[in-house]
């Protein structure tokens, strides 16, 4: 397990309600590996407040995490981490064919995505895990991932007929 965050300025927010996070759980190209299960957030606050955060959330796995990445950045820093252009300049973040400087590559996927108002029950999430692992084993199969992204918290303060964005009553 990867275990990242990235802790925004000296931002206060209500306890419980300042960390956007997302869990992923992915086979990889090299089948001689192990699935990935990576933790990832960005909390609004700084690293001695994130720290007991991650604590807890560690303390409750049954195993260490194999890497731990936590810094404290400014916005932009972040959006650019969010969107895996981490050392690149905002005019890097692009495709060539949309800034002359861009250094990204079109790449191909498939997507669903769909959000919980009650807890997975355990089987659901077994069926979960083994679909990612029989991807790991197959010579056929190439990556593939599920990922979950935690909602609730100041997103469901908004009411669900506020903006298009309906989703208000998703699980945190």
């Amino acid at each position: 397990m990867v275990l990242s965050g990235v802790g925004r300025g000296n931002g206060v927010g209500v306890a419980g309600q300042e960390i956007v996070s997302s869990c992923k759980f992915q086979a990889t190209r090299d089948k001689s590996a192990e699935p990935i299960v990576q933790v990832d957030g960005v909390f609004l606050g700084g690293v001695s407040a994130l720290d007991p955060l991650l604590a807890q959330l560690t303390n409750q796995l049954d195993a260490a995490p194999l890497s731990r990445f936590v810094a404290e950045e400014g916005l932009l820093e972040t959006m650019l981490s969010e969107a895996n252009c981490e050392g690149l300049s905002v005019s890097q973040c692009h495709l060539p064919s949309q800034d002359p400087n861009g250094l990204l590559e079109r790449s191909t996927f498939q997507a669903k995505s769909d959000f919980f108002t009650r807890p997975l029950p355990r089987q659901g999430i077994e069926h979960l895990v083994n679909a990612i692992t029989r991807s790991q084993t197959s010579p056929v199969l190439g990556e593939g991932g599920i990922g979950v992204d935690a909602f609730g918290g100041a997103i469901n303060r908004v009411a669900a007929d506020a903006t298009a964005f309906v989703h208000r009553n998703a699980l945190g």
